[in-house]
């Protein structure tokens, strides 16, 4: 057992362990909240239902749509992904300051702007044709990303909705 090992190794190191797992113990049956991601394994997924409605971007840059299935799944995580963690900032930002407002709503860490990330839309627009830049390899001197909704019907995407153009793109 791993607590005996570290018991014959380190006496100190034991009990810093033990008091760590007790505490955490505690705060998630007290409090309610995650501590700290010790047993949580499944707390960056979720279940994947193929019924699902699944958000895509499709990005063009120079009037040229970048097919993301050419790419790695690092970059093309990058492309998709920062739009709709982008998107959806401001929100979350809100959502985890009420949450931790609950529980830390007496000491002074509970200033709004310590949650704000204070992000514009040039500035993110700056920051996404870099990055669009490292990947394609060439220089962005138009860019427009529009988000369109799809569900898997008959085996393939089918659209649901009409494309949205995003304008948190700025040119």
């Amino acid at each position: 057992m791993f607590l005996k090992e570290l018991y014959k190794h380190s006496k100190t190191g034991c009990f810093i362990v033990v008091a760590f797992l007790l505490a955490f113990i505690y705060i998630n049956f007290k409090w309610g909240v995650v501590a700290a991601p010790v047993f949580q394994y499944g707390m960056y997924s979720s279940p994947f239902h193929i019924k699902d409605t699944q958000e895509v971007y499709r990005v063009t840059i120079n009037q040229k749509t970048i097919n993301c299935g050419e790419l790695s799944f690092v970059d093309r995580d990058i492309i998709q992904l920062s739009l709709d963690d982008y998107r959806r900032h401001t929100a979350v930002n809100a959502t985890v300051y009420h949450t931790m407002h609950r529980f830390l709503g007496f000491t002074s860490l509970m200033n709004y702007d310590k949650y704000n990330d204070h992000l514009c839309d040039s500035v993110f627009t700056s920051w996404y044709k870099s990055k669009l830049e490292k990947i394609t390899g060439y220089p962005v001197d138009s860019l427009s990303v529009f988000k369109q909704d799809y569900v898997w019907q008959q085996n393939s995407l089918q659209p649901v909705c009409t494309p949205i153009k995003l304008n948190f793109i700025v040119p």
